[in-house]
């Protein structure tokens, strides 16, 4: 038998022993972190929350948020469509200088950048879907208030407005 075995069949036995002795102390910190992580998490959900109510309470405040959101769209797009342009003008100057090696990379960078700045963008509109949803459903608004021109009528209102259009319509004498 060769030496290999013997040293790896010497070896394996002592660690395994301290692989014994040093997973509980492994699991304890590995559950202590977890629990941190529950910690900082409902912390984050109460906060978020705590926001939440508020904005519902204070829609004007919550209008001024999404368009200051909205505006975080600018910065991103505009790099985006500025990188599309010089991947534009790369792509003809790789053409014209096939042994520039700039304009060989350069294409492939201006196609990360563009990736990063899509994914802002992406992050930022699920931060504001996410947070009109949440308002919206704290409000008690409906689906539909954004496409709404003008308030719809309760049920209560809406009947009395019913039984007062056909009181009208019989003293006018239209028919209902």
């Amino acid at each position: 038998m060769d030496l290999g075995f013997w040293l790896g069949l010497a070896l394996s036995i002592p660690i395994g022993v301290l692989v014994n002795i040093a997973t509980p102390q492994i699991q304890k910190r590995m559950g202590e972190r977890s629990e941190k992580k529950r910690q900082q998490l409902a912390d984050r959900s109460a906060e978020h929350a705590a926001i939440v109510d508020w904005f519902a309470q204070n829609p004007n405040l919550f209008v001024a948020y999404l368009i200051r959101t909205g505006f975080e769209f600018v910065g991103p797009a505009t790099v985006m469509v500025a990188l599309a342009v010089l991947f534009v003008i790369g792509k003809g100057n790789q053409a014209d200088n096939p042994g520039d090696q700039f304009w060989k990379i350069a294409p492939t960078l201006v196609l990360l950048i563009i990736a990063l700045a899509g994914h802002m963008i992406f992050r930022i509109f699920g931060r504001v879907i996410g947070m009109w949803i949440d308002v919206r459903n704290a409000a008690g608004w409906p689906v539909s208030t954004a496409f709404r021109l003008r308030p719809q009528a309760t049920s209560s209102t809406a009947t009395e407005l019913d039984d007062s259009a056909s009181a009208s319509a019989e003293t006018d004498g239209a028919p209902s």
